[in-house]
């Protein structure tokens, strides 16, 4: 086999046989560490051991251990169940199979801050010993240990295994200063304009195991839990979304790409670099990064490199790329669309996305007032403000605003564009107030704010633009050149407030 998990028993069916069976690994084997014994130790302690290999283990045990074992290799979390590593090397020397020096090693490694359990691979322990840790293990003890007792660090298990074929993408969150809420069809309702951000967004990895699958359900879905994980209506959401050949078809007939769905197991792993489903668009970036990843790894090894040089490159081909790919994440979730581009994106009724280029001297400054996940997913509150006695009056109104704040944009009016900003952002908070049932998203953080936004005449600049988006978190819109005052004037205000801060970007990109 190539290098690999393996399970090896005793074949059945022919006496002196064995069956060797390639074993699941989940992501933990990222926290599976492997270090290599100095050659020295090795040879002798084989000799000492000889007269041991007719030791009768207890069944019982070692089919306990067997099956712990096995089960935990398959997860995708490290935690202190992995003490049963220390607990069968335990095991094993009560009936001498351990050297001197082995216990020594295992002793040491276990001691470790944020070791859960280690284990010799080999007779003796002397071949390779193997550990699990936590994210935050103490990587400079176990240096230590390693040049005392003639260790040589070998990696992960997963960098060391044939862990399959990996795609990873990261996609920015983007910040609609001309809203869209309520959906007809599938699209949105009205255009939209948004903002791109640079590294605040998503990074997500896709991993494909080769294997057999039957069905709709050629592939299975594993959720990396070391990341963050959608609940479990997003999951499915999302696992609906990558198999649904409606989405990728049109895709890739357009690109002018062969594709084909993968069989066997599909590891996804993502990580946020700001709340999740608190109003700072993760749910855009995610679905973006998701359909960056997902599109690549549909295609053959040779195409993923066209296709990604085609995606990167400043060319036409390469913008039509990019619109493609937006309505693939849109299909996913709308405002994903935006957030495949930049820095400033417009989604427009008839569902097209289109890159303007629009003033990019911004910094948005997150004001962090509610960590907590929303009770009313966006996808909701699309379906509820449809229910609004100010519904259709907003979409009378919305076509001269846009003109309006287009406007205020060329001319680098600030005052018009933030007051229209910001109007459009309360009144999109005004249809969850009014719609049947009512709901909000603002608490007495986000109304203090937004007070401040317009009233306070105390500002170290009037070079701002605030919105939200559908949650309490507020986006403060600074000129870069100012960031400095207006990092001192937020801590006056409130000295404990947090924020992050995301310049503008261009949009997706494959890491």
């Amino acid at each position: 086999l190539p290098l690999a998990a393996a399970e090896v028993k005793p074949d059945a069916t022919t006496e002196g046989e064995f069956q060797i069976v390639r074993l699941p690994v989940g992501r933990v084997a990222k926290q599976l560490l492997v270090l290599k014994a100095p050659e020295s130790k090795k040879i002798p302690t084989h000799e000492n051991l000889k007269h041991h290999s007719k030791v009768g283990f207890d069944a019982f045990k070692l089919e306990f251990y067997h099956e712990k074992l096995k089960r935990l290799l398959a997860t995708d979390e490290s935690h202190r169940d992995w003490k049963i590593l220390t607990d069968w090397a335990s095991e094993l020397a009560s009936y001498g199979l351990e050297s001197d020096y082995g216990k020594t090693v295992r002793t040491a490694l276990t001691e470790i801050k944020g070791v859960h359990g280690a284990k010799g691979c080999g007779a003796g322990l002397n071949d390779l010993f193997l550990l699990a840790v936590s994210p935050d293990f103490d990587r400079e003890a176990l240096d230590r240990v390693s040049a005392e007792q003639g260790l040589r660090w070998m990696g992960s298990l997963h960098d060391l295994l044939d862990s399959g074929d990996v795609v990873r993408a990261f996609a920015p969150v983007n910040i609609a200063w001309i809203k869209y809420m309520g959906k007809k069809e599938g699209g949105p309702t009205n255009p939209s304009v948004s903002i791109t951000l640079d590294h605040v967004g998503t990074l997500t990895e896709i991993e494909l195991r080769v294997g057999q699958g039957t069905g709709t359900n050629r592939f299975y879905v594993h959720w990396n839990e070391l990341g963050y994980t959608p609940p479990e209506a997003g999951r499915e959401k999302i696992e609906a979304w990558l198999r649904d050949e409606r989405v990728w078809d049109p895709l890739f007939e357009k690109a002018g790409y062969p594709f084909k769905m993968p069989t066997g197991e599909v590891w996804i792993t993502t990580f946020n670099s700001a709340p999740a489903a608190t109003g700072i668009a993760t749910s855009a970036s995610g679905f973006a990064a998701l359909a960056l990843a997902w599109s690549a790894c549909l295609l053959t090894p040779e195409d993923r490199q066209k296709w990604i040089h085609q995606f990167e490159s400043a060319t036409p081909e390469g913008e039509r790329l990019r619109a493609l790919v937006a309505q693939a994440a849109s299909r996913g979730s709308g405002s994903a669309g935006r957030s495949v581009s930049g820095p400033w994106v417009e989604w427009t009724a008839d569902r097209d996305f289109s890159v303007r280029k629009y003033d990019t001297d911004w910094v948005d400054c997150i004001l962090l007032l509610d960590h907590e996940p929303k009770k009313v997913s966006s996808s909701q509150a699309h379906e509820r403000v449809k229910t609004s006695p100010l519904f259709v009056e907003r979409l009378e109104k919305l076509p001269a605003r846009i003109l309006a704040w287009r406007e205020a944009m060329e001319k680098r009016d600030t005052k018009t564009l933030r007051t229209i900003t910001l109007e459009e952002a309360l009144e999109m908070h005004q249809l969850f107030h009014t719609s049947q049932p009512g709901f909000t998203y603002l608490n007495d953080a986000s109304k203090r704010w937004i007070d401040l936004a317009r009233f306070d005449s105390g500002m170290p600049s009037r070079e701002f633009v605030v919105t939200l988006d559908a949650g309490s978190n507020v986006h403060w819109f600074v000129r870069p050149k100012e960031l400095k005052l207006w990092r001192t004037w937020f801590k006056f205000k409130e000295p404990q407030l947090q924020w992050i801060e995301g310049k503008v970007g261009k949009g997706a990109q494959y890491a």
